[in-house]
């Protein structure tokens, strides 16, 4: 009885990690230890080594997910870079506490894309194909007015892991122009739901840049044309936060977003632009008018104030490496890679995606679509923002133009890119000899059931998606009988107990060696959402057994009924 009162009183996760770092943790330094850049004969961890075999994986030294680790080391070691600082194991361990299952996950190579090395040698192969390309030419207004060197070739990416590689001009700043459209709209649709689409349509354009026109609705043919944009700027205005009155607060407010988005990466204002195209938006002023006329601005609508919102928003700055993880968070469903912040809802980056997909690239959308089979957006600056869904996202930077005003170097990277990767929407029903980088070696059930477990304490729903749709038994319990279900309850990750019940359909009531269920383990931490959805849940599953489903089809006389 003592045993059991004292096992008890330590918290569910805290077990949980107990026994995986017994029978674990070693392993996990023994295989750090075994590296021949991190070993050293007298058993100890040198640290630079450490942190250059985490860049093998892509993880960066200043990835966030890594700053208690970052923290701790720099109160041990005065010198910032670490150089010949040695540590022994049992000290290591300690540091690597509060990052665990991280470096865990990483040297188990169980990250998106395990063999980072070949895909970002293979991205660099790409690169320095494409920079021979010198057709196209830049936007000349741009070139004039922001000196834009038409010469400029960068190349960044971030998986949905937080792995990351950046190759050129990566940390050049480029305005935004067309790339603020779907955050912009990614965000009056988290606020105000469907009511957006009462001012926003859906259908592509099928017009060339810059014609002043609007659906048969009289409303923008979509969010990520000019008109489109200017009324995100409206309804940023008019419908959102109205407690922000002034154009100053309601700045703050997006640009603090966009930066959410980018993990903390750069995201700036170029306000000598911001003056330049003060000057000459004649055509969008029309276009706005134009609008108004047309009755599709909410009622008080101030179109110089909407114009120059819109102005600020395109003068926005980021530069290809902050601008990939803007678009992994896209991929990721919304939670950013590198902090693990859900910054826009799932629904919401679900119809942003589907636009992007069908809009994103002007005129020539239907041609991307077909041969790249993927959401994108592009801008006169000559960026591309890619997004493949549930692994990351990629952003190229190249000024140069074609016929239609997309980046010549960054379509040709599209396009040669998923001639490598299995990453076309529809690659799955063809056969081929396509890379499928996301492929990952087999592992052991043990394993799988403790990767599993970390996952629903963690509240890592990407995770347990992978797990699903690769057919694994999300019922399994640990040696003490705890289920996933039952840490996603206790520590209260409500979107990961929906997915268990709701999706995976497990067994709601399971009960552990000291016979309890995820609700009782619910119950006791206060878990007050997951309490309420679980009791919902059981409730609906109870009513539908004892009344039978309604839409259970019937067959009488002839005559089919639901």
């Amino acid at each position: 009885m003592a045993e059991k009162k004292m096992i008890r009183k330590h918290s569910i996760v805290g077990d949980i990690f107990h026994w995986i770092k017994q029978s674990n943790q070693s392993v996990i330094i023994k295989q750090i230890n075994s590296m021949e850049s991190c070993g050293s004969e007298d058993g100890q961890v040198c640290v630079t080594s450490f942190f250059e075999e985490l860049q093998k994986f892509g993880i960066r030294r200043d990835d966030p997910r890594l700053k208690t680790t970052v923290e701790i080391l720099k109160d041990l070691c005065p010198n910032p870079t670490f150089d010949d600082f040695k540590v022994d194991a049992i000290t290591f361990r300690h540091i690597l506490a509060d990052n665990y299952v991280f470096i865990n996950k990483i040297f188990k190579n169980r990250l998106v894309v395990p063999d980072f090395d070949g895909f970002r040698n293979n991205i660099a192969k790409l690169y320095h194909d494409l920079i021979k390309i010198e057709t196209g030419d830049a936007d000349a207004w741009l070139k004039k007015i922001n000196h834009l060197d038409e010469n400029h070739f960068g190349i960044s990416v971030c998986t949905v892991d937080g792995q990351r590689f950046s190759i050129g001009d990566a940390t050049t700043p480029f305005s935004l122009q067309s790339l603020v459209r779907p955050i912009t709209y990614g965000i009056t649709l988290n606020e105000m739901g469907d009511e957006v689409h009462e001012y926003q349509g859906r259908e592509p354009s099928g017009r060339k840049f810059g014609e002043i026109c609007l659906d048969a609705k009289n409303k923008p043919f979509n969010p990520y044309v000019n008109p489109g944009g200017i009324m995100s700027a409206s309804l940023l205005i008019q419908k959102i936060q109205p407690e922000l009155d002034d154009l100053a607060r309601k700045y703050e407010y997006v640009h603090n977003i966009f930066q959410q988005l980018a993990g903390g990466g750069m995201v700036q204002f170029n306000n000598s632009l911001f003056l330049s195209e003060k000057t000459c938006m004649d055509q969008d002023s029309a276009l706005a008018y134009f609008m108004r006329e047309n009755n599709c601005f909410p009622p008080g609508a101030d179109i110089k104030q909407i114009l120059d919102f819109y102005c600020q928003l395109q003068c926005l700055e980021m530069d290809c490496e902050s601008n990939s993880v803007m678009a992994a968070t896209l991929a990721n469903g919304g939670i950013c890679p590198i902090t693990e912040k859900r910054i826009l809802k799932f629904d919401v980056v679900e119809n942003v995606l589907n636009l992007m997909s069908s809009c994103g690239m002007g005129i020539f959308s239907g041609q991307f679509a077909f041969n790249i089979g993927l959401p994108a957006i592009s801008s006169e600056c000559g960026a591309i923002m890619l997004v493949i869904p549930k692994i990351g996202g990629i952003t190229i930077f190249s000024p140069k133009l074609d016929r239609l005003r997309n980046s010549v170097r960054g379509v040709e990277f599209c396009d040669q890119l998923t001639d490598i990767y299995r990453f076309h929407k529809y690659d799955s029903v063809l056969t081929g000899s396509k890379i499928d980088p996301t492929m990952e070696k087999s592992s052991t059930s043990t394993e799988r059931d403790i990767q599993n477990i970390l996952a629903s304490a963690n509240g890592d729903l990407v995770y347990l998606q992978r797990a699903f749709l690769n057919n694994v038994d999300l019922n399994l319990p640990d040696r003490n009988g705890r289920t996933p279900l039952h840490l996603a309850a206790a520590e209260g990750h409500l979107e990961c107990v929906k997915f268990l019940m709701g999706v995976c359909q497990v067994d709601p009531d399971p009960k552990d060696r000291w016979h309890n269920s995820p609700l009782s383990e619910a119950l006791r931490h206060r878990k007050t959402d997951v309490i309420e959805y679980m009791k919902t849940f059981s409730e609906e599953k109870s009513n539908l057994k004892q009344n039978g489903n309604p839409y259970q089809m019937m067959f009488k006389q002839n005559v089919t009924t639901i």
